[in-house]
């Protein structure tokens, strides 16, 4: 069934601050020189006086021959700063195109901000995008600089979340920011935003230095914890206030879970983790993020799952609460179906008792726009047997127990988990774009995960967490040499190990 708490009247109040820019004036360059038939990449380089050591942020890059390439910008531009001001290397109102990057610095003192385009390069294990000279006063981490890079990005596939775009300073990756006013790490980014062709990077930096936008070939999203692993997976895929509602499911169980995939698609939502009796402070702070007050935030799983105290918390911060839950998992997808999605005519029968094959179901029922439905192992529970017989839905087996629960179903059954989820995106997926892989034996990852996937229109495929990849994941990676894909891993090194990811980087390497 379906339950609702309405959030109290109001609710918190933010506060914004705008700091006054100043933009510096100055002639448009002439055409950029053509090299090869191709314009030239911008090249930037931020120079300062020497700042606190640099702070990396590991995130898997993986190697890509390919760049892509955009005419240069500026020749060279200055100005001056107060503290506080801003200087921008276009003029106010000036959009990223094709061809055009725009840069803007807010420095915390006050000192000189220039701009110098600087010939072409490439990034090993990255298929680049674009980066700027920049001069400006050295900063502290307390107190850094505020870089907002803006680049067209047409030439990316469609689909891709945000954070599939990176900025790197001196070669290393900066990280998702703890705190919107400090450069911890250092630097990070602390805000993307997308408008059509344009995307804006806004980063937070104790120094200037050497900065590039690309996209990994291979990146790894993850966090300390699998709650921070949700999380990472939100910011990827949301801007701020960028999501029309939130599905929080409990972090140590996937039961009421494995259905959460294609309402979280559906409701354009990120999938977040919290313990069952409380909810998790990093997780609200997300949803702060992410979700204007007054918007719906779904709650999968009854007051066993997910405590009433988790919903009353959500509440009083101003959210709409619906709860979907059952007598048991079986019940809880079949609300999620009915309720949650509007009993869609495409069904993907997985087993309800273990996560092996279900890890891919969740990404194939948003490709299908369906719903998933649990099997009790090899048995078809009698609530899920009467909702098929009355619906008729067409129906697709995951795995061998939902197949044998099921035998009119079409079956989608490999020798294991890893070649299950390579023959489901075979069979669901047509030259994607993107593509996910997530650890075969442990569920928590995949949640969010294949929701951050599934928004991008790409499958997720399971893999073991060390060691050679399974065949079945080669063969299916093999045509990709052509045009590769952008692949995601999900979870840190101890779900999925730096030596499946460089084996995923070879297979898509020419």
């Amino acid at each position: 069934m379906a339950r609702q708490f309405q959030p109290p009247p109001g609710g918190p109040r933010g506060h914004d601050r705008t700091v006054p820019a100043r933009t510096v004036d100055r002639p448009s360059p002439g055409p950029a020189p053509e090299a090869d038939g191709h314009a030239p990449l911008v090249t930037a380089r931020v120079v300062s006086s020497p700042a606190p050591d640099l702070v990396s942020v590991a995130l898997d890059g993986a190697g890509d021959a390919s760049t892509f390439v955009f005419n240069e910008v500026v020749e060279s531009s200055s100005g001056s700063v107060q503290p506080g001001g801003t200087l921008s290397s276009a003029p106010s109102g000036t959009k990223a195109s094709a061809g055009k990057l725009v840069f803007k610095v807010t420095s915390p003192v006050a000192g000189t901000v220039g701009f110098v385009a600087s010939g072409t390069a490439t990034l090993a294990g990255y298929r680049t995008l674009g980066t700027a000279n920049v001069t400006a006063p050295a900063a502290t981490v307390d107190d850094p600089l505020r870089i907002a890079i803006s680049i067209d990005v047409s030439s990316v596939a469609s689909g891709l979340p945000l954070g599939s775009v990176v900025v790197l300073r001196d070669g290393a990756v900066a990280g998702e920011c703890t705190s919107q006013r400090e450069a911890k790490p250092d630097p990070c980014i602390v805000n993307r935003a997308r408008d059509g062709n344009e995307l804006t990077m806004t980063v937070l930096t104790s120094k200037a230095s050497a900065w590039t936008a690309a996209r990994p070939a291979v990146q790894r999203v993850f966090g300390d914890t699998r709650i921070l692993s949700a999380i990472a997976a939100s910011r990827g895929e949301f801007a701020d206030k960028g999501a029309d509602a939130v599905v929080l499911v409990r972090s140590d169980a996937f039961a009421d879970a494995l259905a959460a995939t294609p309402l979280a698609v559906a409701k354009k939502a990120p999938l977040l983790l919290t313990a069952g009796a409380a909810l998790d402070d990093a997780t609200l702070a997300e949803i702060t993020r992410v979700l204007p007050a007054g918007k719906t935030v779904y709650l999968l799983g009854g007051v066993k799952a997910l405590s009433d105290a988790v919903a009353e918390r959500l509440a009083s911060w101003g959210y709409s609460i619906t709860r979907y839950f059952g007598a048991n998992r079986f019940q809880t997808a079949l609300v999620v179906a009915q309720s949650g999605l509007g009993s869609p005519s495409t069904v993907i029968l997985t087993n309800g008792n273990d996560y092996g094959d279900a890890l891919a179901a969740g990404a194939v029922a948003a490709k299908t726009k369906g719903a998933v439905l649990l099997t009790d192992g090899a048995k078809m529970p009698g609530s899920t047997l009467s909702y098929l017989t009355s619906r008729k839905p067409v129906r697709f087996a995951l795995g061998g127990p939902a197949a044998k629960a099921d035998r009119s179903a079409v079956a989608v059954v490999g020798a294991d988990r890893y070649e299950t989820s390579v023959l489901a995106a075979m069979k669901f997926f047509t030259d994607p774009a993107t593509i996910g892989v997530v650890s075969g034996k442990s569920f928590a990852d995949a949640l969010s995960g294949g929701v951050h996937i599934a928004m991008t229109g790409g499958p997720l495929l399971a893999a073991p967490p060390s060691g050679a990849l399974p065949i079945s994941t080669r063969i299916y990676l093999r045509p990709a040499l052509t045009n590769p894909p952008a692949i995601f891993v999900y979870g840190g090194v101890n779900a999925v190990g730096d030596d499946v990811a460089l084996g995923l980087r070879r297979e898509i390497t020419p």
